[in-house]
C-alpha cells in the first residue's frame, strides 16, 4: 500500500524591476491524497467484490485509510480504479488506485 500527500502550488513570483531574474515563489493551493495497493483476488472476498464492483460501475465508496494502530489516516469518499495483474506464484492479482470525490455527502479528510 502507498499513501501520498501531493500539495500543488500557483506561482507568486515577482518580475520585481527587472534588474536582475526573478526566482520562481508558490503558494500552496490544494493537497492531493492519492491511494494505491495491490491485493489478491480471492472471489469469495467480500473487499475484492466491492472493490469490483465499485470500479465496474464509477459509483463511489466510503473509504478510510489508517497507517498503523492508534495513527491517523485519510478518510474519503472515492471512486475506484482496478487493473488486473497476471497470477503471482498462482494467485490472480489486483492494483487499486484511488481517487476521492468532491460530489458525496463527506468532505475529504486528511489525518482523520
Amino acid at each position: 500500500m502507498s499513501y501520498e500527500i501531493g500539495v500543488e502550488t500557483g506561482s507568486t513570483t515577482s518580475a520585481g524591476d527587472g534588474s536582475s531574474v526573478p526566482i520562481n515563489t508558490g503558494e500552496a493551493t490544494a493537497l492531493s491524497p492519492k491511494i494505491t495497493f495491490n491485493m489478491i483476488v480471492a472471489d469469495d472476498d467480500s473487499a475484492v467484490v466491492a472493490l469490483q464492483a465499485a470500479a465496474a460501475t464509477g459509483a463511489p465508496i466510503a473509504l478510510k485509510y489508517i497507517r498503523s494502530t492508534g495513527k491517523l489516516g485519510f478518510d474519503c469518499d472515492c471512486i475506484i480504479s482496478t487493473t488486473q495483474g497476471s497470477p503471482l506464484k498462482g494467485e490472480a492479482t489486483m492494483d487499486v488506485s484511488v481517487e476521492q470525490v468532491s460530489a458525496s455527502l463527506r468532505t475529504p479528510v486528511l489525518n482523520a
